[in-house]
Parts: structure tokens; sequence; C-alpha cells
């Protein structure tokens, strides 16, 4: 006897087992659909030569038998057993993507709702506490900037609702940090924190009230090294390579800091949204281009090579050099 069988039986299935035999010259056919664990799937509901079923637990690793017997009259009863078992159901849980800015703390992890992916009996929809969904993410208050996973429970779902089978879509939580961010949209770094412990060191912009871009601590040759506005001795105030005239290039108190000397230690915290780092781990102090007149015109101890010895415009009078003029170096800052 054939019988076309159903394919694979998830937990909450309606399904339908029919016999393919020829009944058309036989008389008095009847048939039987007898279930062997009504634990998993329900008694049949017989409709001639079908009958409906419902799937109605996970039945794990066991197999459920259904026997079908035909009988007709001057006939051989026909019997074949066939044999299945319920899987659970599949839940997709969609966690959402997520975004803070580095040092925050992370935001609340939620997740798309799942409830009517459940199974209904007579109108009573199964019940799933959304409370057991337990997400999770690597990323914490000090993370970096970068993306981190949430990923949800499911091992822990399964267990507790073994007649689903729990799939979590992972989400995101994108953590904006200040290094290498471009604020103004040039396309060129504006926060840089070489050193990578989470307090800009150089190429610092912001916007003040009025709208205008602020730069302190630039890095105009790309060294890494700040060559504008550096606090040496860490008490808030720059104190070496100040910019007078605001020209680009540092006019007074210049000091050329190798990369060995250069030791950021102190962060500053100047507002809510903007932290500068202060050299304090290094011993040079200014030593060469300096304005005694004030007439913001360096005219004492001009150092062109960065030796740390003054090569040229040593002026006696305050007004024109005279003294310990050398060869001009190449100035590379």
């Amino acid at each position: 006897m054939a019988i076309n069988q159903p394919g694979k039986v998830v937990y909450g299935d309606h399904f339908t087992i029919r016999s393919l035999q020829d009944d058309s010259s036989s008389a008095n056919v009847q048939y039987t659909f007898e279930v062997n664990n009504t634990i998993y799937i329900s008694q049949s509901n017989v409709n001639g030569n079908k009958a409906e079923f419902d799937a109605l637990k996970n039945s794990g690793n066991t197999e459920i038998e259904i026997k079908v017997t035909r009988t007709a009259d001057g006939e051989v009863a026909l019997s074949k057993t066939i044999k299945i078992k319920v899987l659970p159901k599949d839940i997709e849980i969609i966690i959402d993507d997520k975004q803070k800015k580095q040092g925050e703390e992370n935001p609340e992890l939620t997740f798309q709702d799942f409830q009517d992916q459940l199974v209904s009996w007579n109108g009573v929809k199964d019940q799933v506490d959304s409370n057991d969904v337990k997400l999770s993410t690597t990323a914490t208050t000090t993370s970096k900037g970068g993306s981190y996973p949430i990923t949800g429970n499911p091992k822990t779902m399964n267990g507790k609702f073994p007649n689903y089978n729990f799939i979590f879509k992972d989400g995101k939580l994108m953590v904006e940090g200040m290094i290498d961010k471009d604020v103004d949209g040039d396309e060129e770094p504006d926060f840089n924190d070489p050193d990578g412990e989470g307090c800009p060191d150089v190429n610092i912009k912001w916007q003040d009230e009025d709208g205008n871009w602020i730069i302190i601590n630039g890095d105009r040759d790309y060294d890494g090294i700040p060559d504008l506005n550096i606090d040496s001795d860490g008490d808030g105030i720059p104190n070496l390579n100040i910019d007078t005239d605001k020209d680009g290039k540092p006019d007074i108190n210049l000091v050329v800091l190798k990369k060995s000397d250069w030791k950021p230690t102190k962060c500053v915290v100047v507002s809510d949204i903007v932290k500068v780092e202060h050299c304090t781990g290094t011993s040079v102090k200014p030593q060469i281009n300096i304005d005694t007149d004030s007439d913001n015109i360096p005219n004492i101890n001009i150092d062109n090579n960065g030796d740390m010895k003054a090569d040229l415009n040593i002026s006696k009078d305050g007004k024109a050099p005279s003294v310990n003029i050398v060869e001009i170096h190449e100035w590379k800052p």
C-alpha cells in the first residue's frame, strides 16, 4: 500500500497523511490511522483515505509510529507503518543595532518582538517571557571605537522552551571613538590618538559657539609629534611651540622634541566633548627662539637644526643680530 509521507514535521504543524491506493474497483473501503504515542502527535481525524494530525510537542530523538490499515470487501487487509519525529519550531529573534560614544555606558540592549511566531492552540498562544531573553556584548565603557557584536542566549532559551529552537540574529554596537575622527568633513582626521589610550594628542579641532574652528596641538609634518601648543610641565598652559601670529608656524619658545622625548601622561578635560593630552614626561625646557622685547619677533637663541644650540640671531641691542651667526641649516621641525 502506497502512502504519501509528510516531509519535515515541526512543532505546531497541522499535517495530513493520505493513502495513494487505487480504490475505484473496491467496495466498502475503510481506513484506520493509529498513533502509538499521542504525547507528541494527536489522534487522527480520518476522512476517507486520509487523516489529519497535529504536532503537539518536540519529540527529540523519539520516533512516533503511525499505522495505516486498509480494508475492503473480499480483499486482504493492507497496512503500512510510517515513523515521524517532531522537530522544534524555529523562532528568529532579531537584535537591534545600537551606537554610543567612547567613554559612555553601554545603551540598553533590545530586540524585536517575536511573539507572533509562537504557536497557538485553539486560539491560545504559547507564552515565552521576554525577560528570559538575555543579550550581551563585549563592549565596555572603555572600549575603543569600532563595531562590537550583540549576542543572545539560545542555549538557555532552548533548554527552557524545548518546543522551540531560538535563532538570534546578532546586532552590532558601534562605538564612536575620538581617534582619527573627521568632525568637519574635510577627509582629514581632527581627533588623533597616536598612543591609543583614548585621549587625543594631536590634530585636535572643534567648533566654538560662533561656529569657528579651533585647532590646538597641530601636527603639520605628520610625524606623530605635536608641533604647536605643547605643555611640557603639565600645568595646563602651553609653554613650548607657541604660534603668536597664528600663521601656522611656531615663532617663540621653539623646542624640537624627538619621539623619545614625547611622553604624554596627563589627560586634561577641556569640555564635555574635548580632551587634551599634556606632555609631562619630558625634561626639555624652552631654550631657543626667545622674544626679549615683546614685539612678537624672536631675537635671541634661534636653533635652526634642532641640536639645542643657538646658531644665529643673537642680539645685544634687541634690534639686530650681532653674535654667533653661522651657516643656516634647512629647518625640519
